[in-house]
């Protein structure tokens, strides 16, 4: 798993601060990523944690544009002491939301390669 933010410059994408907005009554520094393919994404990372609390995007569905808005929150170490948000919420446009929860998030797991044999495709 890795942040769009990290080692943007070598990825092509640009990152634009355009100053700060209150969320929830928390000032966030709120950020345009521009990726090299075009696509655009604006982050909200909260000044009192420096965590992602939001994050908004247009995308283009059933070739309709649409706002998609997704919140990150219960942010919680796991078992390797990495910080994830074990809660999300995403908005699509007017009509469309959903919540996910996480109750384990693991990395550093051990993979059989088998799984990446054209055999285990099949």
């Amino acid at each position: 798993i890795q942040s769009p933010l990290l080692d943007s410059r070598a990825k092509g994408t640009t990152v634009q601060l355009l100053g700060t907005e209150r969320v929830d009554g928390v000032d966030h520094f709120k950020l345009k990523l521009n990726f090299r393919t075009g696509h655009v994404v604006t982050y909200f990372i909260s000044s009192k944690t420096y965590l992602l609390t939001k994050s908004t995007e247009e995308r283009n569905v059933d070739g309709q544009a649409v706002e998609i808005e997704t919140t990150y929150s219960n942010y919680k170490k796991n078992a390797d002491g990495y910080l994830f948000p074990y809660t999300t919420y995403t908005v699509i446009g007017e009509a469309q939301s959903s919540v996910t929860n996480y109750d384990k998030i693991e990395t550093n797991v051990a993979v059989d390669p088998v799984i990446f044999t054209a055999q285990s495709l099949k």
